[in-house]
């Protein structure tokens, strides 16, 4: 699958056989190029009718943008890794550790993450202030109408495409009934809240109740 890559004008057509249906996607792998808008959707409808019975379906594909240069944010990582992680331990913090616990449990807790090469805000390479997270393709400003009806059983496709970002999604006063996991069906569970990471993808079931609500991602 590796090849010369498509250049600016040329097209190029994939063929594979199909051996499974379900919610998947495609990205380039090639300059950081899905982190500018290089990616979509792929539904695959199954051959027989779908045992998941929806009366509507969306796909909500989310991901992560910068405004940057892709390539000048990795160098600066490069150079330093945790260059975006701007909260660092300070000394006051290290006070409070002490006045809190004891001074051998602050001076553990930073030996631990001296060990690790790792400090306490290292829970991504880039963060909020480095990108902007998007929903198909929009902002958090952005809205959606129509999306939602009363009494509609709902099926919501939801992709993680981005390039670097683990996210938590729930409808506030709706339940996600989980029947799909990277495009496999799974025996349903019922949940608030569900996080999932660059790559994967879990289809849920809704029944609303109200003709709007707020998806948070």
């Amino acid at each position: 699958i590796s090849f010369k890559g498509i250049m600016p004008g040329e097209t190029f057509v994939y063929k594979f056989k199909l051996q499974q249906s379900g919610t998947y996607w495609y990205h380039s792998h090639s300059g950081f190029q899905e982190m500018t808008g290089m990616y979509g959707a792929l539904i695959i409808e199954p051959r027989e009718n779908d045992i998941i019975s929806a009366n509507n379906e969306h796909v909500i594909q989310l991901s992560d943008w910068t405004d940057d240069d892709p390539m000048a944010l990795f160098r600066k990582l490069k150079v330093q890794s945790d260059v975006f992680n701007f909260n660092q331990p300070t000394v006051p913090e290290f006070f409070d550790d002490v006045s809190s616990s004891s001074i051998s449990n602050a001076l553990q807790r930073r030996k631990m993450w001296n060990q690790m090469r790792m400090n306490p805000t290292d829970l991504a390479d880039l963060s909020a202030s480095a990108m902007t997270f998007l929903m198909n393709g929009s902002t958090p400003m952005a809205n959606w109408r129509g999306l939602f009806k009363v009494g509609e059983k709902l099926r919501l496709r939801f992709i993680n495409g981005s390039s670097n970002s683990f996210f938590d999604v729930r409808i506030p006063e709706l339940k996600l009934t989980v029947v799909q996991a990277d495009g496999q069906n799974v025996e349903p569970v019922t949940v608030d809240e569900f996080r999932f990471g660059p790559g994967e993808t879990y289809d849920v079931i809704v029944e609303p109740k109200n003709d709007a609500y707020t998806i948070f991602a």
